[in-house]
């Protein structure tokens, strides 16, 4: 094979390669202050389908998981209860009550903890990703939002995805990305918004997520997740592959020729 076919093949291997990698997750850090019946309710996702001023979602494919029931008293409003499938426990309440739960800061509204009071640890609630809805064939989520709050070394989030695997997000590791403290219920370094971009293709499908820590206590609020029905790829997947096949062609035709 000549310096030319070598090349050709050497681009389109290093074009589908590079196709492969935009089918991943991303995690980025953020999200907008909110408020929620008239009181701070910490941070929230800074997407479109939320409503920092209120913290609610905006259409039927956003989901808001506030913790808040109309009824005046925590709990779920959301996710489905009976999906979920705990070790330790879980609960929720408003304020800090000092050995049991921290509230994350600006957070006046009710959060969740887990493990519950005299649970035990190490405690962990795992959540499908069918506990967000009313499950039908082809929902896929495609986004995932959380805030994090008071944050301690000893937490843990895990993401499954369907095809199999997972990653973890590990409470030291975002406290070393923001010079936060551990269990620092006031900094925003300890205070975070996780924000999970999944790419639908190539296997990269939100499957569950799970709450880890190994000591008192993990704290969460305000969980968001964005549901689509048509898995749609991105416009770079369709330039790269588009172009290794081109390369492809070309290298077929200058065979065809010789």
């Amino acid at each position: 094979m000549n310096g030319l076919g070598r090349t050709a093949i050497l681009t389109m291997v290093s074009l589908l390669f590079l196709v492969t990698q935009v089918h991943a997750y991303t995690i980025s850090f953020g999200g907008l202050d909110a408020t929620q019946n008239g009181v701070d309710a910490g941070l929230t996702s800074g997407r479109g389908g939320i409503d920092a001023t209120t913290n609610t979602a905006i259409g039927t494919d956003w989901f808001i998981e506030t913790f808040d029931k109309t009824d005046g008293t925590g709990g779920f409003t959301t996710l489905d209860e009976g999906q979920l499938i705990t070790t330790g426990g879980y609960d929720f309440r408003i304020n800090t009550l000092p050995g049991v739960a921290a509230a994350p800061a600006n957070d006046e509204t009710y959060f969740a903890f887990t493990p519950e009071e005299d649970g035990g640890t190490p405690a962990s609630v795992y959540v499908p990703n069918t506990a967000f809805y009313a499950f039908e064939e082809g929902l896929f989520i495609d986004y995932m939002g959380l805030y994090f709050g008071s944050i301690d070394t000893y937490n843990s989030l895990v993401f499954y995805l369907l095809g199999g695997g997972s990653f973890t997000i590990e409470g030291a590791q975002i406290l070393s990305e923001f010079n936060g403290v551990s269990g620092n219920q006031y900094s925003e370094a300890s205070n975070v918004y996780v924000n999970l971009d999944f790419n639908l293709l190539g296997g990269e499908v939100f499957s569950a997520f799970e709450l880890r820590t190994n000591n008192v206590a993990l704290e969460l609020d305000n969980i968001v997740a964005h549901v689509t029905t048509v898995p749609t790829p991105e416009p770079s997947t369709f330039i790269l592959l588009g172009a290794g096949l081109l390369g492809l062609g070309a290298l077929g035709r200058k065979r065809f020729a010789q």
